[in-house]
């Protein structure tokens, strides 16, 4: 069984993926390693998962649904995903759109290899519009004129 949680400090979006079964956590990261931490890479994750970690066992502790899961994370293996789409400093204006991107591996996880992850900052604008008017839960879609509904339909694939 895995779980995926989305993780955001400040402006710093990271996605962990934990496999119960397995017991090993993934962390999928669209930011580049700073200068400081070239030598060991881990370095810069270690203040996220100390927090994140201690948020899941105690919601896990809380909410689990056998009522006697008592395990501890930190023992499990972590590592960092591989081939991942990275930040290029700049490239998506200070880092507003990486959370966009782990929306996209998100829903791309069980075919993050198939799936091309957009990472043009004006294709994720775009694409972040298109979802946001093309989602049935907008309420506002009712008012949309039909020449929008048209290319939302022809441009998504579904009846809008």
């Amino acid at each position: 069984m895995q779980f995926l949680m989305p993780w955001v400090k400040s402006t710093k979006f990271m996605l962990f993926v934990f496999d119960h079964k397995n017991k090993k956590i993934t962390w999928i990261d669209p930011t580049s390693t700073p200068e400081w931490c070239k030598d060991m890479p881990y370095k810069k994750y270690v203040r996220a998962i100390l927090d994140m970690g201690i948020k899941y066992m105690s919601a896990m502790t809380m909410r689990v649904y056998d009522k006697k899961w008592s395990q501890n994370i930190f023992m499990w293996k972590a590592k960092s995903a591989d081939g991942i789409v990275e930040d290029k400093a700049g490239a998506f204006n200070h880092r507003c759109l990486t959370g966009y991107i782990v929306l996209q591996y998100m829903t791309a996880w069980k075919h993050v290899r198939t799936t091309s992850i957009c990472v043009d900052g004006q294709g994720l604008r775009r694409n972040f519009v298109i979802d946001a008017l093309a989602f049935n839960g907008n309420s506002y879609r009712k008012i949309l004129s039909d020449c929008v509904k048209k290319c939302l339909s022809r441009i998504t694939g579904k009846d809008i």
